[in-house]
C-alpha cells in the first residue's frame, strides 16, 4: 500500500462539520486502495477482525483510510466508495467498543435482533459483543473511534467509584450530531494535532485524552450506567470524603499524612485523592492547608480581643515555621497576616 497522494473527496457532507476534510490530505498517512481484492485484503490485516463483503460484479471500489493512535484505543477515518451494496462483519466477541459517526451515506446495522439504520449526521456506539453486520448502499464516509474494553470500563469505575461487575451496554439507537457533539469536537482536536505537534501521540497525554474521549462517550450515548453517572454529577460527596474532612478540622495543628486519613477513612490513598478532586476540586493536603490558613485568618481577626501574636496563631493552626506561614498566608489572601492582625 502507498501513501495517498490524490484522493477525491466527496461534497454534501451535513452534520459533523467540525470534523475537517483535510483529514484525508495530509500526504503522508493516508492509505489509498483501488480495487476489490485489495480493499479486502486490506481490511483483514489492519481492521481488528472486520471483514469486507461485497457483492459480485464490483468494479468500482476505492478505499482511504487514515488511522490515529489515542493511548490504547484508535480513531479510523474511512472513505470507501463502491458501484455496488456491500457489507462489513464483525467477529462475534473482541476486545473493544466502537463509535462510528457517519460523515457521507447511510448503513443498516444488525446486531443480534436488533437492526438500525444509521444516516448522515448520526452516530452510534457498538459493543464488543454478539455478531455485527453493516450494510452500506454503494458510499461509506465515516469516522471509527476504537475504545480499549479494559480502560473504558476502569474510566467508569474511577468516575463512579465502583466495581463494574456488569460490561457496559449501549443502547442500539442513533444519536443526531448535537447530542454526540463532544465526540466529533475531540475526533477534530485529535485530528488536528496529529497533523501538528501530535502531543496526543505521547503516553501520558494521550492516556488523558484518551479518558476524555471515554467520559464524552459514556455521556453522548445511552448506556446502562447512563442513569448513574447522571446521578453522580449531582450526589453528595461520599462518606469518605465527609469524614476525612471532620478528621481534618479535628486534627489542625497535628502533624496529619495522607496515610492518617486513609487510616481513618478506611480507603485507599488512591481513592482518596480521586474522592477530593472529584468533590472538592483539590487534594486532601491542599485542602487541609486551606482549611488551617482559613482558621488562621478569623484568629487573627479577633487577636486584638484575644491578645494572640502571630506565632500564637500559627502554631495554632499547625504552622511552625513562622516564614513558611507568612508566605503560605500571603500567597492566599494577598496580604501578611501581621496586616490582618492590624486591622482586626
Amino acid at each position: 500500500m502507498t501513501p495517498c497522494t490524490e484522493t477525491r473527496i466527496l461534497d454534501g457532507m451535513e452534520g459533523f462539520e467540525e470534523i475537517s476534510r483535510e483529514h484525508w490530505d495530509d500526504g503522508a498517512s493516508v492509505r489509498s486502495i483501488v480495487s476489490y481484492d485489495r480493499c479486502r485484503d486490506y481490511f483483514d490485516e489492519t481492521m481488528k477482525g472486520f471483514q469486507l463483503r461485497i457483492a459480485v460484479g464490483a468494479s468500482d471500489v476505492r478505499l482511504a483510510h487514515r488511522s490515529v493512535k489515542m493511548g490504547s484505543s484508535q480513531v479510523d477515518f474511512v472513505q470507501l466508495q463502491c458501484d455496488r451494496d456491500f457489507h462489513v462483519d464483525q467477529p462475534d466477541e473482541f476486545d473493544y467498543y466502537y463509535l462510528k459517526l457517519i460523515l457521507s451515506g447511510r448503513c443498516e446495522l444488525r446486531m443480534g435482533e436488533d437492526v438500525t439504520a444509521v444516516s448522515e449526521g448520526e452516530a452510534i456506539a457498538v459493543n464488543p459483543f454478539g455478531s455485527l453486520k453493516v450494510l452500506w448502499k454503494g458510499l461509506c464516509e465515516q469516522v471509527m473511534i476504537r475504545l480499549d474494553r479494559n480502560a473504558l470500563e476502569q474510566t467508569l469505575a474511577e468516575e463512579l467509584d465502583i466495581e463494574i461487575s456488569d460490561p457496559i451496554r449501549f443502547a442500539p439507537v442513533a444519536v443526531g450530531s448535537d447530542e454526540s457533539r463532544p465526540v466529533s469536537a475531540l475526533v477534530d482536536l485529535l485530528r488536528r494535532d496529529a497533523d501538528g505537534a501530535c502531543v496526543f501521540g505521547t503516553w501520558r497525554l494521550g492516556r488523558q485524552f484518551e479518558r476524555l474521549v471515554h467520559l464524552a462517550a459514556l455521556q453522548c450515548f445511552p448506556n446502562n450506567y447512563s442513569e448513574l453517572l447522571r446521578r453522580a454529577t449531582s450526589m453528595v460527596a461520599p462518606y469518605y470524603v465527609r469524614k476525612a474532612e471532620e478528621y481534618l478540622r479535628e486534627h489542625l495543628r497535628e502533624d496529619v499524612t495522607i496515610e492518617d486519613i486513609a487510616r481513618v477513612t478506611g480507603v485507599s490513598t488512591r481513592s482518596l485523592f480521586y474522592g477530593f478532586r472529584r468533590w472538592r476540586d483539590t487534594t486532601p493536603m491542599a485542602y487541609l492547608k486551606k482549611l488551617r490558613l482559613d482558621v488562621a485568618r478569623e484568629a487573627l481577626r479577633s487577636a486584638a480581643r484575644t491578645g494572640a501574636s502571630v506565632t500564637d496563631v500559627a502554631t495554632s493552626v499547625g504552622f511552625f515555621h513562622l516564614s513558611r506561614f507568612s508566605s503560605e498566608y500571603k500567597a492566599r489572601f494577598g496580604e501578611p497576616p501581621s496586616a490582618t492582625l492590624r486591622r482586626g
